[in-house]
């Protein structure tokens, strides 16, 4: 992968990570739910943010892997571009 490859992903990331933020800028009336007990919740947003992620990292970084909080994707851990993704 070349410099100009990397800026590439690079900046989309950073936009990724910019829409996601507005996301959580505009949130309003927030609803946790327990995922696996009182320590452990979820809210609508972070399910949001976590979808628009995987869309915006697939998009800029065809075959990355993803390892989430919010859902049961656990990809490969020893993909060469995996990202990491726990939303709130």
């Amino acid at each position: 992968m070349d410099m100009g490859e990397k800026r590439r992903i690079l900046d989309a990331i950073c936009a990724a990570e910019k829409e996601a933020a507005g996301l959580l800028l505009h949130a309003h009336g927030v609803l946790a739910e327990c995922k696996t007990g009182h320590r452990d919740v979820v809210t609508a947003y972070d399910r949001q943010v976590q979808d628009l992620l995987l869309e915006r990292l697939s998009a800029a970084c065809p075959g990355a892997r993803f390892f989430c909080e919010e859902n049961d994707r656990h990809d490969d851990l020893h993909a060469e571009h995996l990202f990491i993704i726990d939303p709130i």
